[in-house]
This record gives structure tokens, sequence and C-alpha cells, in this order.
């Protein structure tokens, strides 16, 4: 009962994110921001279609109360550990406040509108040109809580989405409950996706619908028919991968191209699929006016900045130290069996090389500081990643499969993941290629039903399975106890600043804010939100930039921990 309890709620999760994020953009064509009716709608028809699956009112109860405790979670952890990362508190989170604010993209002017919302007017080159699905959901989801921290929530409830549909479909492998619950942890658990999860990144995301996308088509095929959930989530998968990243078109275009093609070669009947992927790209040509539309006005070029002739080179400088002039398969395989490391030309420790190591081994003294963050360059699945990679690689010529339809399914999926995968030049940097995670990890569900009838052979098989199993979750583990450590002691840090302000500041006192805004500055976008939200908004009363002011101490420096302190931009004074 609880695997189709998950089913309907993976299903809910999925249509109700999806409607929010289409009801929002097509919305704002008509000139209608973002408000609680774009949430409101979406979840009670999520109720409804939850209310028709439920054969009892118990079922449906239990159903809805599994909902609301996912999304109760969800926005406390969202909201007890702040954003730490740099690009979350700047452009993502800078969108978050337009967007929230009733910025309309297709129609206002980021430059002018910024003023408004108290945020970087110059962080109109990120905010105007990308897609923005995570923002526009953020957003909803903050004009509800008027907490900025709260947007995300969608990280940790599409979480619990993909685990859940992920435990639906593993389960028609005909795999024991307690390999059902491992594969779909293990899926969960990608080290990109937990390094995002305190954080407004939106490669997380990428994964999730690549993932979802996948898993559909695995039960497709399974079933030989695609009833209409499943038709459903492939669309709204489909939707989510496009409108999050300019690369998830990409891979989005390369899933419907292979798939096509599979279709073909074995002779099925694909009108369905021709008429779903013609809906998909209608959703997508209305969703996606901006930025497409909105930059080929602009710029003449609707995948401004990451193609074309005007193209803006954004990874010369991420470039690991030592990896300028290397072929992408080169990088690839150095940042595989390399040291776990964040070296990049235009950081602190350029100098720093990547190290090759043996696979399984742990180099202790750069254990407790490096998966701090989301922008790991170098080794950035884990400790054990080249290791587990290696051995199931090793465990592949020995797959065995029941029949022809299982075989020729393993080689689609794997295909569709090494292809979207390579197809990116920049696979050597795992927030990028996210996906290659799952190549292992269906080698391993492939495994787990295997067909062998010698049972030394097959005893040897599931230990070996069972032991690559096992080293994804210590690897996970130990990523998921490093990053929630340092995220939540960054957190326990940026509050520190309201401990001392409270200290000077009397009841009636207001907190005067200063902004300097000046171009090259990157500012946190989150503290402004954070002070009306803890101080409320009258108290806040906004000032005019003037350095004067700051030359007689008549204002000081709000300390921005972790982002650089040397130019701060904002600056404070406590008065009547």
């Amino acid at each position: 009962m609880f695997n189709k309890y998950f089913y309907n709620l993976s299903v809910i999760i999925v249509g109700i994110v999806t409607a929010i994020f289409v009801l929002t953009t097509v919305g704002g064509l008509f000139h209608i921001p973002v408000n609680p009716l774009y949430v409101l709608i979406p979840f009670v028809c999520g109720l409804y279609y939850l209310k028709k699956q439920s054969p009892e009112n118990i079922d449906f109860l239990k159903q809805v109360l599994i909902l609301l405790l996912i999304i109760f979670v969800s926005c406390i952890l969202a909201i007890f550990v702040w954003d730490g990362s740099w690009d979350g508190r700047w452009y993502h989170a800078a969108t978050l406040v337009m967007l929230k604010n009733g910025w309309l993209p297709v129609y206002h002017n980021y430059q002018d509108f910024a003023p408004i919302c108290h945020v970087y007017p110059q962080t109109a080159f990120w905010a105007n040109s990308y897609l923005h699905f995570t923002e526009v959901i953020g957003a909803n989801i903050y004009k509800i809580t008027n907490l900025i921290e709260s947007s995300k929530a969608i990280n940790f409830i599409m979480t619990a989405c993909v685990f859940m549909y992920s435990l639906n479909i593993t389960k028609k492998f005909e795999i024991n409950n307690f390999n059902s619950v491992l594969i779909s942890l293990i899926t969960v658990l990608n080290p990109v996706c937990i390094c995002q999860w305190f954080t407004n990144y939106i490669d997380l995301h990428i994964y999730f619908a690549f993932t979802l996308l996948l898993l559909t088509i695995i039960k497709t095929e399974f079933q030989q028919t695609a009833y209409k959930a499943d038709l459903f989530m492939f669309v709204c998968s489909s939707l989510m991968l496009a409108m999050t990243k300019l690369t998830g078109c990409m891979y989005l275009f390369l899933i419907c191209s292979i798939y096509m093609i599979y279709l073909f070669i074995l002779k099925r009947n694909n009108r369905k699929f021709i008429k779903t992927v013609l809906v998909i790209g209608g959703l997508i040509a209305v969703t996606g006016v901006n930025p497409f539309f909105t930059n080929f006005r602009d710029y003449g070029n609707p995948f401004y900045p990451v193609f074309g002739k005007n193209k803006i080179d954004i990874i010369s400088n991420n470039l690991p130290f030592g990896f300028s002039g290397k072929s992408a398969p080169e990088m690839f395989l150095r940042s595989t069996f390399s040291e776990s490391l964040n070296s990049a030309e235009n950081i602190h420790n350029k100098h720093i090389l990547s190290e090759f190591k043996i696979p399984f081994t742990v180099n202790i003294k750069s254990y407790f500081n490096i998966f701090n963050g989301p922008d790991l360059r170098i080794g950035g699945f884990g400790y054990f990643w080249s290791g587990i990679l290696l051995l199931t690689l090793l465990f592949l010529p020995f797959l065995r499969f029941r029949n022809s339809n299982e075989k020729y399914l393993f080689w689609l999926i794997t295909s569709i993941i090494l292809l979207t995968a390579f197809s990116n030049p920049h696979c050597w940097w795992a927030r990028l290629v996210p996906q290659i995670w799952l190549f292992p990890l269906i080698i391993v569900l492939f495994g787990f039903k295997q067909s062998d009838n010698n049972k030394i052979s097959k005893v040897l098989k599931l230990f070996l399975l069972y032991f690559i199993s096992a080293a994804f979750i210590i690897n996970s583990s130990i990523i998921l106890q490093q990053n929630s450590k340092f995220n939540i002691r960054i957190s326990k840090l940026r509050k520190m600043l309201y401990n001392y302000i409270d200290l000077i500041k009397k009841p009636q006192d207001k907190i005067y804010l200063m902004t300097k805004f000046e171009d090259g500055d990157n500012t946190d976008e989150t503290i402004i939100p954070h002070f009306e939200e803890y101080y409320g908004k009258n108290n806040i009363i906004y000032v005019p930039y003037d350095g004067n002011k700051i030359v007689s101490q008549e204002f000081i420096p709000l300390i921005n921990v972790y982002m650089t302190t040397d130019h701060p931009n904002y600056f404070f004074k406590i008065g009547k």
C-alpha cells in the first residue's frame, strides 16, 4: 500500500511544482506577478487527484499527512540553516527577491526595478539571461512565508519526491524491499545534491529532473505502455529539466532523440511519444518567453550568454589549476582519479595541483575541509567515487539479463547517461554533470536483478554489489556529515551579527541602512531580507550612499560573514 502512496505523492509533488512554474510564467505574460494563488490552485488540484486515487478516506488522509509532513520538515530545514554559498546569496537570491516583489522579467527592466527591491543592479546580466524554474518556485514559497531562506524548501521536497518515485520504480525490478530502499537512498544521496541542499544553487534540480525522466522511461518500458500518469511525469520532469538551466535543454534534446531512435530500432509505435514531445515543446515555448525571447530581443541570441557568437566565457577562470589546455576526456579522468580538491585559477589556492590517488583511499590531511560548499571542482563525487566506478566497470561484463527487453533497456539508460554527460565539455566538474552518479548505480540495480544459475557465482556477485552499495552509502555519509556541519556553523556565525546589534539596539531604535552599489562588487542579497524579517520592515530606514558618513564613522560596516569582508557593501547606524 505504501508503494502506491509513494507513487501518488511523487506524481502530485512534481505536478504541483510544475503547475506553479507554468501559472507564474504564463500569469507574468498577463502582468500578474507572484502571488499565493499560484501555489493554492495547484495544491488544491493535487489534493483532488489524491482523493480520486484513494479507495478509502483513510488512505487519502494518510497520504495528505505524509505530504504535509514532507512540506513542514522541508521548510524547517531550509529556514533553520541559512544559505552560506556565494552564488546562492548573490544572483540566485536577487532573482528570488525581485520575483517575490513583483518583477516581471518580460516587461520590467532589471536595473530600474532593482532599487525598489534594494538589490544589486548589476546582477541583471545573470538574472535576465538565465532560466528561472527553481527561482520561480522559491519565490512563490518566499511570498507565502515572507522568509527568504524558506525558498530552499523545494530542495528537500524534491529529494523526498525522487526517493519515493525511485522506491516505486525499483520495486518493479522484483528485488527485495531492502535492496529497493538501498538503491533509492543512494539515488538521492548524490554528493552534488548534498552539497546544494542548504543553498539556492540549481544543479541538484537538473539531477532530480533527469532522474525522474529516466525512472519514467524505465517504468514505461517495463509496462510496455505509457499510462496517463507516466506521460504526465514525463512532461513535467522534461519541463523542469529544460527550464532550470540551458544545459538541461541540451540534455532533454539528447534524451528525447536517443529514446526516439530506440523506439524506431525496436519498431515500436512512437506516435504517443511524438505527441508528448510536441506538448513539451509547446510548454517550453510558452514558459520560456523569458529568457529565450528576451535574450533574442536584447542580445540577438536566445541562448545568450552560454551559446552563440556573443557567448561569455564563464568556465575558464573556474578551471582547476593545471587543467588549462587539456582535452575534456583528460580533465574528466584527472578529476575522477584525483584527491578531492577545490582548486581553480581564480581562487586563493590556485597553486595547489590535483594529485592522483589510489581508489578507496582518503587523504586524512584534507578530510575535514573539502566538501563544505557546492562548487568542488576536482573529485566532486566523493572520496570513494573512483573505486565505485572501477568496481562497477569490472562487474559490467558479468551482468546477466533475463531477457532481451531487459538488456535493451539497460543499454538505453546507460547510453542516455553517458551521452548526455560527455556531450558537456565541462564533464570534469561534478555539479555540471550530476547524472554521472547514476551510471554505476544503474549497473548495481540491474545486478540485483541478475539471472545466474551458478550459486557460487551468484553469491560472489551479490557480495560485490553490496560492497559497492556500502561504498556508495559511506561515501555520501561522509559528505553529508562534512557539509551539514559546515553549513550549520556558517549559519550560526551569520546569525551572530543580530546578537551584536541586539546588544546595542534599544526597543524604540531604528536601524539606518546604507548600501554601496558599484560595478565589480558582489554583494549578499540575503542581508536586507534577513534584516526586514528579524527587525520588521518598518524598523529599517534606507539611506542613500554617502562616503563622507563612512569616513566620519557615522555609519559603520556591517560585517558580512563568509563573503568578502575587505570591501563591505552595507553600512549601518542605530538611532531614533
